[in-house]
């Protein structure tokens, strides 16, 4: 079987979803429904691909994790997305815990 592989076109962004799993103190992992997350979990993801057009001054590349708008996205397989590079809210950075 093959596998597919997307090229997004003009200004869309190629994302692939993260799931964030929550742990107890205990080590127990929560399911993806009771867990509580700094972020909503459905409107983040890793940035796999850039179509042409996409905006430069975003600086969007390849492995940047993001935040988009949790209406725009056009699901293509499961945990693949696509959106336009408007409806992209945010470049999440994470700081170092020193």
């Amino acid at each position: 079987m093959s596998k597919i592989l997307y090229k997004p076109l003009d200004n869309r962004v190629l994302i692939k979803k993260i799931e964030i799993q929550e742990e107890t103190r205990n080590g127990i992992i929560l399911p993806m429904d009771t867990a509580t997350h700094k972020y909503e979990t459905d409107t983040i993801g890793t940035v796999e691909a850039l179509g042409n057009s996409v905006n430069k001054t975003l600086n969007l590349r390849v492995g940047c994790k993001v935040k988009y708008a949790k209406h725009s996205q056009v699901e293509l397989d499961e945990g693949v997305i696509i959106v336009k590079d408007s409806d992209i809210q945010a470049i999440i950075y994470e700081e170092e815990e020193k």
